[in-house]
């Protein structure tokens, strides 16, 4: 009995260890001409082909996803809610837009 308890301490110590939290999400992120920023006051603004698109953003760390409110890609298609796994790459954030293609996920970036 002991090894099991042993075993589940371990394993849930080695699933905390890339916990995501609010503060590691926030800044700017990029793909193509895509640029989404995440502010600290949970709003974000999504900058793309001359156009800008703003709401407010929420993490759920338990399933690692964002929620962004009043979010779109083309603004002819309508607003909705936007739902993005947050992929943890060579220790880089990314937010998954199309995991059916290669690379298609917002990269955070360093503000220089």
């Amino acid at each position: 009995m002991t090894i099991i308890k042993t075993i589940i301490v371990i394993l849930l110590l080695s699933s905390c260890s890339h916990t995501i939290d609010n503060e590691k999400l926030i800044g700017r992120y990029a793909m193509a001409n895509d640029t989404l920023e995440l502010l600290p006051n949970k709003t974000f603004r999504h900058y793309f082909n001359n156009y800008t698109n703003s709401g407010t953003w929420k993490l759920n760390s338990t399933s690692k996803e964002v929620a962004f409110d009043n979010f779109t890609f083309n603004p002819d298609n309508g607003y909705g809610v936007w739902y993005s796994k947050i992929i943890l790459k060579n220790g880089q954030i990314h937010l998954n837009v199309n995991s059916d293609i290669s690379d298609g996920y917002f990269s955070k970036i360093n503000d220089k």
